[in-house]
């Protein structure tokens, strides 16, 4: 019966509203499902959004389609001559005049007919079936599910990766802050006037917090004047001339004369003989650089204290290349000025 028809195929806008969020559950329910709509994603979510607002109307519009095509159904199987329809069951409305459908009996004048239910044709034709829902494909249905999940996949795997980057950032700043936390330890070693300091290597001992960064690192024994010169050696210069480079960084000491001094910027240069003969003449030059200022000249005798740097290369006036011993002196004293 149509009523019946009408009952069973009603859609809700309640369970409308409930598929709504699948983006295409609601309107399949509808009946206005279509590839376009399924394969943008509700073209690109604007329609869809619209729908929100939509759908009870389209709840209506569904409705009227379903009972007047169950209406429609009911008249085709039951149409009779002259265009008269007569309807077997109980009509949802009564004709104009108020009078109700009797079963088994022809419509009165003014009744319903197909001409009046806009079903069209003549009188005495068969209604034209109206067109069904349109139905979408499983498959297509089954594509766009996929890309959705897709695309939540992807959305879900760029959020992990931001949390990480947020992860490493903030360990990161904690590093530095920890860091910035650390305090620095000096250590200053002092050697005793008159001793001689013969081990290379030192050990620290000591309490630190627990997790604490110790950083290594190297020093030097800075010797007071006394203890400096105490470790200074005198070298034949035949045996230091040879080959300074095998002396490099050996304390060492000499007496000699001037015989060039040149000042310059803080830091003064002499070409200094070491060998005196035995009619009082010396000879054998090194070459000596001092950080500061020396109140000697030329044929001064003085006394050098510092270390062999190896040896020291330069072009004389006359253009020959001449190389000397060198020394880097740590203490200079003027003997005779």
């Amino acid at each position: 019966m149509a009523g019946k028809n009408q009952a069973e195929g009603e859609r809700k806008v309640w369970v409308a509203y409930l598929l709504w969020p699948t983006v295409v559950g609601h309107r399949w329910y509808l009946g206005k499902l279509s590839p376009v709509y399924t394969l943008t994603l509700g073209y690109f979510l604007i329609v869809w959004v619209a729908d929100l607002f939509r759908i009870p109307g389209m709840v209506r519009e569904c409705n009227s389609y379903l009972y007047q095509r169950a209406i429609a159904q009911g008249m085709a199987g039951n149409s009779g001559p002259g265009g008269r329809v007569s309807v077997k069951g109980t009509w949802p409305s009564s004709s104009p005049g108020g009078e109700a459908c009797v079963p088994g009996e022809s419509a009165p004048r003014g009744e319903l007919s197909a001409g009046h239910m806009g079903l069209g044709g003549p009188p005495g034709t068969t209604p034209p079936a109206h067109r069904p829902p349109r139905q979408t494909n499983p498959l297509v249905i089954g594509v766009v599910v996929g890309i959705v999940v897709l695309i939540a996949l992807i959305t879900m795997m760029v959020s992990t990766g931001d949390d990480s980057k947020r992860e490493e950032t903030g360990k990161q700043t904690t590093t530095a802050a920890e860091t910035k936390s650390e305090q620095k330890l000096s250590v200053t070693f002092t050697t005793p006037s008159g001793l001689t300091v013969n081990t290379p290597n030192a050990t620290l001992e000591g309490v630190t917090e627990p997790g604490a960064q110790v950083t290594s690192f190297s020093f030097t024994y800075q010797l007071d004047e006394a203890s400096y010169k105490a470790q200074c050696q005198t070298i034949d210069f035949r045996v230091l001339n040879k080959k300074p480079d095998a002396y490099m960084g050996k304390k060492y000491f000499a007496t000699g004369q001037v015989v060039q001094i040149m000042e310059s910027l803080g830091s003064t240069d002499i070409r200094l003989n070491v060998t005196q003969d035995q009619w009082g003449y010396w000879d054998d030059t090194i070459y000596v650089t001092y950080s500061g200022s020396v109140p000697a000249y030329e044929d001064s005798i003085i006394k050098v204290w510092g270390e062999i740097q190896g040896s020291y290369t330069y072009t004389s006036v006359a253009g020959w290349t001449i190389t000397l011993p060198w020394v880097e002196a740590r203490y200079i004293e003027v003997v005779q000025p």
